[in-house]
């Protein structure tokens, strides 16, 4: 099962340009397709969908996929990690109105995008190859101990940065 998640932020949730494209993609695919929409006013035709998923709900999700595909926000990247997930991220972009300050989600994906089983999607036309590369990856993602380690410590830095949430 792919498990494609547009966050659960309350503001700026609205990620058409994900689920649009995932659903298509997923029409390509011999592979259950579970979207989690948010608010958008868009059924897709090829996958499953909900509109909102529980934390619990969401850790099972996570726990039970084969791989997680999604925007590139904090609580996406590190639940991926922690059940040792491949991770195809889409960075939400401010100029297509995705986001409302500024772009975080980019800065982040440039932090990620060398880290073994994470494919980063910067151009949504690219979003089937990135997934069907995923999905080719023989066995689990592993990543040791150091590895997580510095990714949540880039996370940390990044949001602790001057001008930053939190920073």
């Amino acid at each position: 099962m792919i498990f494609v998640t547009v966050g659960t932020a309350v503001e700026g949730i609205d990620f058409l340009r994900l689920v649009r494209e995932m659903d298509r993609v997923a029409g390509v695919l011999d592979h259950d397709v579970l979207i989690q929409t948010g608010p958008v006013d868009y059924e897709p035709e090829h996958a499953r969908f909900v509109r909102y998923v529980r934390f619990d709900e969401a850790m099972r999700l996570f726990r039970d996929a084969d791989l997680i595909v999604g925007h590139c926000g904090t609580g996406t990247v590190l639940n991926a990690l922690r059940f040792q997930k491949p991770l195809v991220l889409v960075p939400r972009r401010v100029d297509a109105g995705e986001l409302n300050k500024d772009d975080h989600q980019i800065q982040l994906a440039a932090e990620i995008e060398r880290m073994e089983g994470v494919w980063i999607v910067y151009d949504i036309e690219e979003l089937e190859s990135a997934v069907r590369a995923a999905l080719a990856r023989p066995g689990p993602v592993v990543r040791t101990r150091p590895r997580k380690a510095r990714l949540v410590e880039a996370v940390r830095t990044f949001l602790n940065a001057p001008g930053k949430p939190g920073g």
